[in-house]
């Protein structure tokens, strides 16, 4: 959230450039946590406290307005939404393997392991050849080995 935090007696946006003596690491929950992955995937989003509870967009937080601008580890700047939504549109395959990691991780009820990039990449070849449906990515990550050869903890 881009909220205001004090810093030694200033007031900084945590959505504030890197500076050497002001950290994103050191202020965000779990980013230390996050480095490595986003490292892997060599992609990564992060969106802050722009819905509400039931999703709805806010443009303030407790009277203060929201920065939802940003710039990605490649330098590309948005504003807003829709800046974000051009520049995922422009990457399909992209955020397409993004989100087809995230809901495997779901899926299997592990982290992935480098064995599972083959998978991964034959899902994204899968749903682009079907425009990119969702439905299509729910269907590839059930057909897929992993999901079919995951082992329950509790089998009945």
């Amino acid at each position: 959230m881009a909220r205001l935090r004090q810093c030694a007696n200033n007031w900084k946006y945590l959505n504030s450039p890197e500076t050497p003596i002001y950290s994103k690491s050191n202020v965000l929950y779990h980013m230390d946590r996050a480095k490595e992955g986003i490292r892997r995937q060599d992609f990564a989003i992060l969106v802050e406290g722009y819905m509400d509870a039931i999703g709805a967009w806010r443009a303030k937080d407790r009277q203060l307005p929201i920065n939802a601008s940003g710039t990605l580890p490649d330098g590309r700047s948005f504003d807003g939404l829709q800046g974000l939504e051009a520049i995922l549109k422009a990457q399909p395959d992209a955020f397409a393997e993004c989100l087809a990691r995230k809901l495997l991780i779901y899926a299997l009820g592990r982290g992935l392991e480098p064995e599972d990039d083959p998978t991964v990449k034959k899902i994204v070849k899968d749903v682009a050849a079907d425009n990119y449906r969702f439905s299509s990515l729910i269907l590839e990550i059930v057909k897929s080995e992993p999901f079919q050869k995951r082992r329950r903890e509790n089998p009945r």
